[in-house]
């Protein structure tokens, strides 16, 4: 699962509006990940939660052993995977201004 993550923070990090991409892991837990993106805006952030690549980042979500858990955090408000899905299927130039 380390290794699928290191190929989609990979293919994050050449986006050019990617500000930072990172994995840890718990000490003494090697069963726990945290993956961490953070993009220039909103907008992006959306672009890219649509992307195929982030398709692939849910496929390995789905294979943990234990239920992940997915966090959407912006300067106001934080969301989950409900604001995943409602992005996911909406047209690539809806504008939600």
């Amino acid at each position: 699962m380390l290794q699928a993550l290191a190929q989609v923070m990979f293919q994050a990090k050449l986006e050019r509006c990617c500000l930072e991409c990172q994995i840890y892991a718990e000490t003494g837990n090697p069963h726990s990940l945290l993956y961490i993106e953070q993009w220039t805006t909103e907008q992006e952030m959306d672009r890219q939660l649509r992307s195929a690549r982030f398709g692939t980042l849910l496929a390995i979500m789905e294979t943990a052993p234990a239920a992940p858990r997915l966090e959407i955090q912006t300067v106001s408000e934080q969301r989950g995977l409900e604001y995943v899905e409602s992005v996911r299927l909406q047209p690539e130039n809806y504008d939600r201004r």
